[in-house]
């Protein structure tokens, strides 16, 4: 959904729990859709990720997963930084270009 030149930001959110089974995966953002297995222990409506896909589809963009059962499952998103500022975003550079440059990722 992004696209153009601007900096992005990225969320990531990992956990090493269950996973999530392939033919869920596609309702997993579905109002009220719970995962039902034998450790779900946590009371929940089914409503939370359907509102993280809402609030990023406001802000152009959209919610990414990648799942493994019996490993865990990773959750992204990018948004765009288009109200950063000049010095920011020179600032930014300029540390990134400090860590490439002695060999540290950035983050």
């Amino acid at each position: 959904m992004l696209s153009g030149s601007l900096p992005r930001l990225r969320i990531e959110i990992a956990d090493t729990g269950c996973g999530i089974a392939e033919s869920d995966q596609q309702r997993i953002f579905e109002r009220f859709f719970r995962v039902e297995n034998t450790v779900h222990t946590e009371a929940g409506t089914g409503l939370g990720l359907s509102i993280v896909r809402g609030i990023l589809e406001k802000h152009g963009s959209s919610v990414r997963m990648v799942s493994e059962p019996g490993v865990g499952t990773t959750f992204w998103f990018d948004l765009p930084l288009e109200h950063s500022d000049g010095d920011e975003l020179r600032l930014l550079a300029e540390r990134n270009k400090g860590r490439s440059e002695s060999g540290a990722t950035s983050i």
